[in-house]
């Protein structure tokens, strides 16, 4: 490692650490959550505003900008040599949910280090990334031939169409990095298949199940209303009181059954508490519940037991990628039909669809009929190549992690949708965010960011910069 420039870049991140956390904190303030589609934006007002926004920051940063709102992308760049180095970043966001103490989620709060606020590391730190290490290679006049690129998003959280319009419309950079997920380096992401399976009967005594409001996230929170009976209030009181998570009212003879749980990325749903599966189970192991509802429920419960489809009978994993997930996270009725959206992470092993037949079989078996279906195949890059080598080694080097290695993950970023890119940081593996809270991980309230680990991330960001330049010039 040249030992001088690492300096710069350190002197430089200390003289630009409140500009890195303001230009963040004003991204955060826009509630970018996707809504209805407009004339010229897609994805809603919010995230249009958030998209043009992004833009204006990278204006007064003094940037090169192309703005594609209706297209819901925009181009930021430095510099006009003939390859490219990219940074993905989006600014748009999953719901706020319940459950902030430590700041509301759309007024970004800095606390003993952390900056609070949904968005602040998934992904508008992202955004900055790539903002700063352009910054870096024009006030520190780096070395770099390259082009450099910020792309920025506005709906990797809802579809990612915006990449696939990026991808239709523009040039591949010819190398991408993704500041969307852990450091070191991810050289693969499981395929994402979503399944949407509703009953083929209603129900009778349950009026609704209801629960979840992004299929990506394990829901916080699930409700249930049903007619009550002297028998099932007294049933459902006893395993409030000895169940953790469930609440119980009555009004004008219909029960409410509430119940609470820890929201988390869907990739990782083990990291959450599912309140569809505490909601669920209560009602399938309440007995005075009628038993044409309990046959609705049955497979659900089922499918809900664990994180894995083990209980399913669906089970799958691989050396490389470990266990496949599945997580059911939404829950809708209408007209007494239970409809049921499950999100599962497939090891590449396998492939998608041969996963959701699997599921469909299994949910057919149970009362229901598939009513929609989207895979998204993941990606596989051999870990040893120059580029990831060349990151690897910068990665060691500043943190000192002599025995980290790249790996592979469940989250689906625009490295599946967008050619020659992967993922690398910007959050660090092992770390716990907030543990005196016990939340506060992307997707969870109290999303927050260390600002230290984000200075330290940018350092890693800045120095690979110059490192994969002049292994593709």
């Amino acid at each position: 490692m040249d030992r001088l420039l690492e300096q710069k870049v350190d002197k430089f991140l200390e003289e630009n650490r409140d500009n890195i956390i303001n230009d963040i904190t004003r991204m955060c303030r826009i509630p970018a959550v996707r809504g209805e589609a407009l004339p010229d934006e897609p994805f809603g007002k919010d995230c249009a505003d958030a998209l043009r926004l992004a833009v204006k920051i990278g204006e007064e940063m003094g940037f090169k900008t192309e703005s594609y709102v209706s297209q819901g992308y925009a181009l930021v760049s430095y510099g006009d040599g003939d390859k490219t180095i990219g940074f993905l970043g989006h600014t748009d966001v999953v719901p706020a949910g319940d459950g902030w103490t430590m700041s509301e989620p759309f007024e970004p709060k800095l606390v003993d280090g952390r900056l609070y606020g949904r968005g602040v590391m998934d992904n508008k730190a992202g955004v900055a990334a790539g903002y700063y290490v352009m910054k870096a290679a024009r006030d520190l006049n780096l070395p770099i031939k390259s082009k450099l690129l910020t792309v920025v998003g506005n709906c990797e959280e809802t579809g990612m169409e915006d990449m696939d319009n990026f991808s239709a419309q523009q040039p591949a950079p010819d190398v991408c990095l993704v500041a969307d997920g852990s450091f070191p380096v991810c050289y693969g992401e499981k395929h994402i298949v979503y399944g949407h399976f509703t009953a083929n009967k209603a129900f009778e005594q349950i009026i609704s199940i209801n629960g979840g409001t992004v299929i990506n996230a394990v829901p916080a929170s699930a409700n249930a209303e049903i007619k009550s009976t002297p028998a099932l209030k007294a049933e459902l009181e006893e395993l409030c009181a000895c169940r953790e998570g469930l609440s119980i009212t009555e009004n004008e003879s219909i029960i409410t059954l509430t119940a609470a749980g820890l929201s988390s990325h869907a990739s990782n749903p083990h990291k959450g508490k599912n309140a569809l599966g505490i909601l669920v189970s209560a009602l399938y192991d309440c007995k005075s519940l009628c038993e044409n509802d309990r046959s609705i429920l049955n497979v659900v419960n089922t499918s809900l037991k664990d994180c894995y489809g083990e209980a399913l009978g669906v089970a799958h994993s691989d050396e490389k990628m470990g266990k496949t997930t599945l997580s059911p996270d939404i829950a809708e009725t209408n007209n007494g039909i239970l409809t049921v959206k499950v999100d599962m992470r497939v090891c590449c092993s396998i492939s998608g669809d041969e996963m959701l037949q699997r599921v469909t079989s299994a949910f057919e078996r149970g009362g229901y009929k598939q009513i929609y279906s989207h895979i998204s195949e993941g990606y596989f890059i051999d870990p040893d190549g120059e580029i990831i080598s060349s990151i690897m080694d910068i990665y060691r080097d500043v943190t000192g992690e002599k025995d980290a290695q790249p790996y592979t993950m469940g989250g689906g970023t625009y490295a599946r949708r967008v050619k020659n890119a992967f993922v690398c940081g910007p959050t660090f593996p092992n770390r716990v965010y907030s543990p005196a809270l016990g939340h506060g991980a992307i997707h969870q309230p109290d999303e927050n960011m260390v600002i230290d680990d984000f200075m330290q991330a940018m350092k890693i960001y800045i120095l690979s910069t110059v490192y994969v330049d002049k292994a593709i010039n």
